[in-house]
């Protein structure tokens, strides 16, 4: 995380304030309160199978609604 800090434009952030920054957001971090986990099978265009995996993770619900997660239904199309 500290070197994709460096990544960023326009970040004038020294290697110890990218490093305090990524620590401090370790920490206020929490654990999950709530995980939601999926797994479905899809049919590729060659035919095989493959079962796709998804997650959604909650850290913290002291601010609700909560919002997470990217949509996918853009990708989907009607059968």
């Amino acid at each position: 995380m500290v070197e994709d800090l460096g990544k960023v434009k326009g970040s004038k952030l020294t290697l110890d304030q990218r490093k305090a920054k990524v620590k401090g957001i370790l920490t206020h971090m929490e654990q999950c309160d709530h995980v939601i986990e999926v797994a479905f099978p899809i049919k590729r265009d060659n035919g095989e199978y493959e079962i796709v995996n998804g997650f959604r993770a909650q850290h913290s619900t002291h601010r609700t609604p909560c919002k997470g997660g990217k949509p996918i239904f853009f990708l989907m199309t009607k059968v």
